[in-house]
């Protein structure tokens, strides 16, 4: 019923859903481009709740969306155009670690206004890898999220290979094969810390439970 966005990175454990006083809140846009498609995204943000919206490519509305509740571990999806909602099922085993190598870089970028530190992670058996640039700037949204969803997309496995994320959010990253030939980039397009009303986080109260 729910199409999941190409993107996101997954989850298998339970959450740690303690976030700080100063955690990030507010609007975070971001693409995604492969050889044949790209799709247009963005987290809303406050506290311990998530919403995740994927765009249509004309209307440049939200046609599906995701809440992510990190005190209770769940995650409903939206379907807007049937005024419907669903518990979102986890697939809670974990994938295959075919990861070889984590390499931090030296060099550091500014995206966005924020100073990223870069993490390459390789795999050889599926002729991947992906470097990620992530920003310190209390996003303590974004990892615990991606524990709880559990997705065994590329991206989701290789950003959890990467130690002490705490407070980081991929700011851009590039999957290319192991020859260095680009298959695919996602880069954050806007950021926008603003103050998120609690309803844009639920479930509208017109919608009904998909049955």
């Amino acid at each position: 019923m729910f199409k999941k966005p190409l993107l996101y990175l997954a989850f298998a454990l339970a959450v740690p859903a303690v976030m700080g006083a100063q955690s990030f809140e507010g609007v975070i846009e971001f693409k995604q481009y492969t050889s044949k498609d790209t799709t247009m995204n963005a987290y809303f943000v406050k506290g311990n709740k998530v919403k995740l919206d994927q765009m249509g490519k004309t209307s440049h509305k939200a046609e599906g969306s995701f809440l992510f509740d990190l005190n209770t571990n769940k995650i409903t999806g939206l379907n807007h155009s049937r005024k419907v909602y669903d518990n979102v099922a986890v697939n809670k085993n974990p994938a295959a670690n075919k990861i070889d190598t984590v390499i931090k870089l030296k060099d550091t970028k500014t995206i966005q206004g924020f100073k990223c530190t870069g993490y390459t992670v390789k795999s050889a058996a599926d002729n991947t890898q992906i470097t990620f640039w992530l920003a310190a700037g209390n996003f303590n949204f974004f990892a615990p999220s991606v524990v709880l969803w559990n997705r065994k997309d590329k991206s989701s496995v290789y950003f959890r290979a990467i130690k002490d994320t705490k407070g980081m959010f991929p700011m851009l990253s590039i999957e290319s094969d192991m020859k260095g030939k680009e298959v695919g980039k996602l880069e954050v397009t806007k950021i926008d810390k603003k103050t998120i009303e609690d309803a844009a986080l639920e479930a509208p109260k017109d919608y009904k439970k998909f049955e």
